[in-house]
């Protein structure tokens, strides 16, 4: 008797387990990153390098005060603009205050500065040659971020300014490198790879993807109308490309574009393969080339936005999983 119902609960053990395993969020705790512990770490930034391409790359990575080793957590990425660098974005998006990203790490990664100049840059830029791949070392990053900590993989998330909302886009339109993100947010967009003519290929991983763009009006660095003298389309063209790639279809088509909100924003969005709000923009009148934000930054001057990026890009992001 006593051996038989030793039997029995080691049976219900392994059933036990096995369900566990089962489980979406138990198996990202499974992950190689899990259960590293990073107390030293945790309410910070700290600084990171790793080899990509042949050459060391840098990264800060902030750990939210609630990161628990042990619980997979969703994850940004968040990509500086031409000539700024990783603290600066840090300091600009705000992903680091916990009053703007309470639950998820986020990671500051940096770009390179390419011979004979002086300002850092990401891959897309037709200035940005520096022999090696952007797309490549975020998709090592991610390799490494999966290895050191314990990232929901299903929550992975990517934004960038400028140039680097440039990336971005290319990200997304990656194959080999946007499969891994869950959405995509953009402020102040340089989106040269989508002008007509500029030889990209746009063949996303799946489909919907999930963007969002906010733009001012008052632009003159990446205009929202575009700029055909630097290879810049129009920003409400480029909503429309992904609303086709989206297969944002319906009779008739759900559809809004630049709907006035009263406040100086206007609004776009597009329902894509039974999903609503696939694809985001929002036009907001009087804002330059800056990140659009209620809250002086080192880009605005204190000239501040009705709207937040930040947290439109929290709420896009908290809105989309990757299935």
């Amino acid at each position: 008797m006593t051996y038989l119902l030793s039997i029995l609960v080691a049976s219900l053990a392994v059933t036990s387990t096995l369900a566990a395993a089962l489980d979406g969020s138990t198996l990202q705790a499974r992950g190689l990153g899990c259960g590293q512990a990073h107390n030293k770490g945790i309410g910070k930034v700290k600084y990171f390098s790793i080899m990509s391409g042949g050459v060391s790359r840098d990264f800060a990575v902030y750990l939210p005060s609630g990161y628990n080793q042990n619980s997979a957590t969703p994850m940004i990425l968040s990509f500086h603009g031409h000539g700024k660098d990783m603290d600066y974005q840090s300091t600009l998006s705000r992903f680091k205050e916990p009053g703007v990203n309470p639950n998820m790490i986020a990671v500051f990664p940096q770009g390179l500065i390419p011979s004979g100049s002086t300002e850092r840059c990401w891959e897309g830029a037709p200035y940005c040659t520096t022999g090696v791949s952007d797309k490549v070392f975020v998709t090592d990053l991610l390799t490494y971020m999966r290895n050191n900590y314990c990232v929901d993989d299903h929550k992975i998330y990517v934004s960038g300014k400028s140039i680097g909302g440039g990336l971005v886009d290319l990200l997304a339109c990656s194959p080999g490198h946007g499969g891994d993100f869950a959405a995509f947010a953009m402020d102040a967009a340089a989106l040269y790879t989508e002008a007509d003519g500029s030889g990209s290929i746009c063949n996303p991983a799946r489909r919907p993807m999930p963007i969002l763009e906010l733009h001012g009006t008052d632009d003159t660095t990446a205009k929202y109308d575009g700029d055909k003298a630097k290879g810049l389309p129009p920003i409400r063209d480029v909503l429309s490309k992904w609303a086709t790639r989206n297969s944002c279809t319906g009779s008739p088509p759900a559809v809004t574009i630049d709907q006035d909100q009263g406040n100086g924003v206007h609004y776009t969005q597009y329902d894509c393969a039974g999903k609503s709000s696939v694809v985001v923009g929002f036009k907001v009148d009087h804002q330059g080339h800056w990140w659009i934000s209620t809250s002086s930054n080192g880009d605005n001057k204190g000239k501040r936005a009705p709207i937040d990026a930040s947290t439109k890009m929290m709420a896009f992001f908290n809105a989309n999983t990757k299935p």
